[in-house]
């Protein structure tokens, strides 16, 4: 989600200890998720890194270029453990999230049938991991045979977590603002009256950064992680900037009380 954010630093006119240290924070994301193992989050930044090379024009083709050299170095710094996991990917009869029972196919199976039971409020916040240890019958069946029972996990999927845990109007309201914010989003990021201003550049940045959120979203139970309400508040505040006061790339500089300099009249003037 913040990768997008490096490359919006990275846009030419940006001054350049500020683009080397966005370039810096862009190879560390890339290492960092590499390094984490994380499958779900691979394909969140595969999905965000290829919309930004296609549709990123702030930046040049030969800075995009550089960011997919540094993807390629971290993938092949994670080294053949890492490329197993990601090969489970295309061949998913050999991850246990879709054979084994607790794995994640199984654990939306169980969060549907939590839903059915309490479809308009839910189950409360943060308590699907409390159906899992409860209701959940291989957990109650270990326990009644004085075995531990399976760690309780999380639902590993944002839209399910709240789904499960608030109910279904709140999932709707949730896609809604997530729907609205895209909207928003894209519009400054293409209105004609912003094109090339450092508004429709970072526009573009929070589009990829929700694209992600939606995508990692899917397999993480990222709900009430708080880069969902930041995205929201940052098209908000972006689009009220950009209403109070549209983008002139030659305005004159506004001084105290509004006026410009080239605005105020001499001494004078008109008499």
């Amino acid at each position: 989600v913040m990768m997008p954010l490096t490359l919006y630093f990275m846009r030419a006119g940006v001054p350049t200890p500020r683009r080397v240290l966005a370039a810096a924070c862009f190879a560390l994301f890339a290492f960092s998720l590499i390094r984490t193992g994380s499958r779900g989050g691979f394909v969140g930044f595969a999905v965000v890194f290829v919309y930004l090379l296609v549709t990123y024009r702030a930046v040049s083709a030969r800075t995009r270029l550089f960011g997919a050299l540094a993807v390629v170095a971290a993938i092949a710094v994670g080294g053949q453990t890492y490329l197993s996991r990601l090969q489970t990917i295309v061949s998913p009869s050999l991850d246990y999230n879709v054979t084994a029972e607790t794995g994640r196919l199984a654990m939306w199976r169980r969060g549907i049938d939590y839903l059915a039971d309490r479809p308009l409020v839910g189950l409360g916040i943060g308590q699907f991991r409390t159906a899992e240890r409860r209701i959940w019958s291989l957990a109650r069946r270990q326990r009644m045979t004085g075995r531990q029972p399976p760690p309780a996990r999380g639902a590993h999927n944002m839209f399910l977590q709240i789904a499960v845990e608030l109910g279904v109007p709140a999932l709707l309201v949730f896609v809604v603002l997530l729907g609205t914010t895209w909207r928003t989003l894209t519009r400054l990021r293409d209105a004609r009256t912003l094109a090339g201003s450092p508004g429709s550049a970072l526009a573009g940045a929070f589009t990829a950064s929700l694209l992600g959120l939606c995508v990692c979203g899917f397999f993480l139970h990222a709900a009430f992680f708080p880069v969902s309400p930041m995205l929201f508040g940052f098209a908000v505040a972006l689009a009220a900037v950009h209403v109070a006061r549209p983008y002139a790339p030659h305005a004159p500089p506004l001084r105290r009380g509004g006026l410009s300099a080239s605005s105020e009249r001499a001494p004078g003037a008109g008499v």
